[in-house]
C-alpha cells in the first residue's frame, strides 16, 4: 500500500469520526459489484443527532430522504431498495 493510499484512508475515517462527532452516524459503501447498494457503519456518534432538535426547513428536507425500515442504532450494515 502506498503512502499516498493510507494518507487517504486516514483522511476518509478522521471525515467519518468528524461527523460522528455531531451526532451522525457515517457509512461507506462496499466496493464491490456483488455488493452493490450495500454499505456498512464506519462511526457512530455518541449523543444521537435528533431530527425533532433541527430547525423545521431541514427536518422537511430531511423527511424527503428518510429510509424506511432503516435503524441507524441497531443496524451496522444498510441494504438500499434497487429503486429509491
Amino acid at each position: 500500500m502506498s503512502d499516498n493510499s493510507i494518507k487517504a484512508k486516514r483522511l476518509a475515517f478522521t471525515e467519518y469520526i468528524e461527523m460522528s462527532s455531531k451526532g451522525l452516524y457515517s457509512y461507506d459503501a462496499y466496493n464491490t459489484e456483488s455488493e452493490y447498494g450495500k454499505y456498512f457503519r464506519v462511526s457512530y456518534p455518541a449523543k444521537p443527532l435528533k431530527l425533532e432538535k433541527l430547525p423545521v426547513q431541514i427536518q422537511n428536507i430531511l423527511l424527503k430522504t428518510q429510509l424506511e425500515n432503516v435503524d441507524f442504532q441497531q443496524g451496522k450494515d444498510i441494504k438500499l431498495p434497487s429503486k429509491i
